[in-house]
């Protein structure tokens, strides 16, 4: 395994001619440089593309916040009955490495993602 293991909700933010197109799915595996997240619909994409991850705050499902994360090689592989889109990080938007970083320290995760 190489990040964290999670369950938290997450848009692939991805431009298809000229308009975005927002992916809908979900990761259980993350780190600080990078993802892999879980979609139903194919993602095939060579540019960079934007990630919106639902990090929950404590145990209260309600409550949560929301991170951007600019990512590359967003090019999603067949599996079963989903597609696997593997990301690695380039930039964090505003203060969401941090508050990241501090989720997976609070859920005794793998930082630096790797094997």
């Amino acid at each position: 395994m190489h990040g964290s293991v999670v369950y938290w909700n997450v848009v692939l933010l991805v431009r298809h001619d000229g308009q975005e197109v927002a992916y809908h799915g979900h990761t259980h595996d993350i780190s600080l440089t990078g993802a892999t997240v879980f979609t139903e619909n194919r993602v095939n994409c060579h540019e960079p593309v934007v990630l919106a991850v639902r990090i929950p705050r404590g145990n209260k499902i309600q409550d949560w916040k929301e991170i951007e994360i600019k990512c590359r090689n967003a090019i999603g592989v067949s599996e079963e009955d989903h597609f696997r889109v593997p990301l690695q990080f380039i930039t964090f938007t505003g203060d969401g490495r941090q508050v990241l970083e501090a989720a997976l320290r609070e859920r005794g995760g793998n930082l630096a993602g790797g094997e």
